[in-house]
Parts: C-alpha cells; structure tokens; sequence
C-alpha cells in the first residue's frame, strides 16, 4: 500500500516500498529458476536480508524544521489527536512565526535535529531571543510551539529525545500589563468629533504615520467600538457581514443579536445587539463597517483616543495612556465593564470563551475589592 502525500516524506517511502517489492519479484524469480525448496524460515531470512538497508521514515533522522514544515501543512488539513480538530489560521500563524525564530536560531548555531533540543540548547535559544529583545511571553510561546512539534514528532517514533519534557525547559511567562477602558472613557471616544483631528494633524499624528481620511478614522473608531460592546477578538469582528445579524423572539419580544462562531472558541456565541452598538450599525443601513485592516486600527486608535482626551500618565508605565491602547483593549474594556456591573461571569464567560473563572479573573485583573463589591451588591447581602 502506497503512503500518502500527507505523510511526512510521502514520496521517499514510496520509493522505498518499490525498491522492496522490486526486490521480492527478484527473489520470486530466483526460487522459480533454481526449483530451491523453500520454507516460511527461508523466506523470512531472504526478506530480512532484502530489508536490511530499508529504513522506513518513521525510523530516520529526521531535521526539526523539516518536521516543522510538515507539520504545520498537516495540521493545518487534519485534526490533532488531543483536540480532534485542525489548526486554524491564527494558530498556524503563531507556529509559523516560532518556526522562523528557529530557522534564524539555526543559521547561527548550525542544523538543526531532533538530538540537538537539549537542555543546552533551550539555555542557548533563549540567550538568542533575549538579544532580539522580545517578551517572556513571545519567548514563552516559542518554547511552547517547540515543545508541541517535538512530543508530535517523538508519538511518531521520529526520535527518542525527551529532554524537552524536563523540569528545567520552562517556558518563560510574566504577567503582561494591560489597561482597560471604563464607560466614560468610551463615552469620549464615541463622542468625540473626528474633525479635529483632520483639522489639526499635526498635534495628534506622530512622526512617520500618514494621514487618515476622515471615512478612515470612524470606520477605525466604529469597530473599536463594536469590540467594546460585543467583547470579540478584531479577527472575528472584521469578519462579521450582515448574515451575523439576527433577528429573535422571545418571551413576545423582539430583539437582534450577532451570532457567530470565533475563531479561537469554535462554538456558537450569541451577544445581543446593545443601543449604542445599534447606533453604530445604523450609521452604516444596519450592518457593518466596510473593512479595515487590523494594523491600521492598531495604529490609528491611538491617535483617535489622544484626541479624545486619554491622556493622563499611566501610573504603571509612566506614559501617557492612549499609547497603551490597542484593538484589544476593547475586549479587556467589556469584559471588565460587564463584571463590574455585575453580570455573572460565566455569561461573560460564554461571549469571551475562556477557558475558566480564575483565567477570567486574572484576563480583567480584578482586584480583591472588585471581588467585594460584587459579593457586597449580591442580593444575599441586601
């Protein structure tokens, strides 16, 4: 039986298949020409004989970005056995993106095996990375990537190599600081009149960005908005269309909701349309904005919440706040505003889809007063 092209090295087996079936017509041939009276111990050493030099795939060396390679075309078609589902394109983004760390680590310290992921090695990458200036967190997902692609590779039979399973290849992680966004700040941002950034540029754009039109700042500012009343990712915002709008009945009322399936939650979600979100709609005949690329929001938003008067110090970074602010602090700014009117967390919970209440908590940062206050305003204490 032929392997498949999904295989990793597909083509190579199947060449030595040939080369195996080749070789036992030949020894067929040879029995019939000599009339040699044969048994089951004869054939079995015959064939050991022919097999000897033939090492199937899953028992060669294999390079780690070769499997790398492999795997991500693989996967990115096929389910994984933990999660019986393919990767999606952010995920396969983010391997990738580990993977190119990798080759860059490699044209410095030579080829890469499955051997060479030591615990040397890990200390070695990680000086690599440091140099590069990246995060713990960034750094972190790239030991994590590693660790996936070389426990795949090792179910496989690829290597035997288990020192990426020690204690001592951690993965690097520190608690990220983010901001979020209160009521009257989005407030400001949505009352804010465009114009004056039109009419003043000078003051409100930094140096090497190009001027936005004014259809490009409010589509920029709309769908911060949307993602601060629905609480999605910019991924799955940008590709909301009309068919995501629908219409519900319930108990004799009438009401829209965006319905969806995100990317990274791979459920349906259900969020209802709230008034300033259907305000946003109308503006564009009860749909959505035309798209932008999630870059230009990166980098216009700041500029639209300079201009809305965001502009206090961080206490933290001691910088001005609208330079902390980002496509997804709109998400952080809903779901933090929704705990703190007190709308129960699993219902957040079900919008947002993390994965449990202490991953929610700490995503909003809630403080041990944010908890009192929702203990103190639960009917049980009134």
């Amino acid at each position: 039986m032929k392997i498949t092209k999904d295989n990793i090295n597909g083509e190579e087996i199947n060449l030595e298949l040939d080369k195996l079936e080749r070789g036992a017509e030949n020894l067929i041939r040879e029995y019939e020409r000599t009339n040699k009276k044969l048994n089951s111990s004869i054939i079995k050493r015959d064939l050991k004989k022919l097999n000897e030099n033939i090492k199937l795939v899953n028992k060669k060396k294999q390079g780690l970005i070769e499997y790398f390679n492999w795997f991500l075309k693989y996967y990115s078609k096929n389910p994984r056995p933990r999660t019986h589902k393919a990767y999606k394109k952010g995920t396969l983004r983010t391997i990738r993106n580990s993977k190119e760390k990798l080759e860059q680590f490699q044209n410095q310290y030579g080829y890469l095996e499955f051997e060479s992921v030591t615990l040397d090695f890990h200390k070695n990458l990680l000086n690599f990375l440091n140099k590069q200036k990246l995060s713990d967190n960034y750094k972190g997902t790239i030991i994590k990537n590693l660790k996936t692609v070389m426990n795949d590779a090792y179910e496989r039979d690829y290597h035997n190599n288990l020192d990426f399973k020690k204690s001592g290849f951690i993965k690097p992680k520190s608690e990220a600081y983010n901001i979020y966004l209160n009521q009257k700040d989005i407030n400001k941002i949505t009352a804010l009149d465009l114009k004056e950034i039109i009419d003043n540029p000078k003051e409100y754009y930094p140096k090497g960005v190009s001027i936005a039109t004014l259809d490009l700042l409010n589509r920029i500012r709309d769908f911060f908005l949307i993602g601060c009343h629905t609480g999605l990712r910019i991924q799955d915002i940008l590709s909301l269309t009309s068919k995501n709008i629908e219409i519900v009945k319930s108990q004799k009322k009438t009401f829209k909701i965006i319905s969806l399936i995100p990317e990274k939650v791979d459920k349906p979600v259900e969020i209802p349309i709230k008034k300033q979100l259907e305000v946003i709609l109308n503006k564009y005949n009860g749909y959505f904005p035309r798209k932008v690329s999630d870059v230009k929001i990166n980098k216009y938003i700041k500029i639209i919440c300079k201009a809305a008067e965001l502009t206090e110090i961080d206490s933290h970074k001691k910088i001005p706040r609208y330079q902390l602010i980002s496509s997804h602090t709109a998400r952080r700014s809903f779901c933090t505003n929704a705990y703190k009117e007190g709308m129960h967390v699993l219902d957040i919970m079900s919008i947002s889809g993390h994965s449990s209440p202490e991953v929610f908590l700490n995503y909003i940062k809630a403080t041990p007063r944010d908890r009192l206050n929702q203990i103190k305003s639960h009917p049980f204490f009134q």
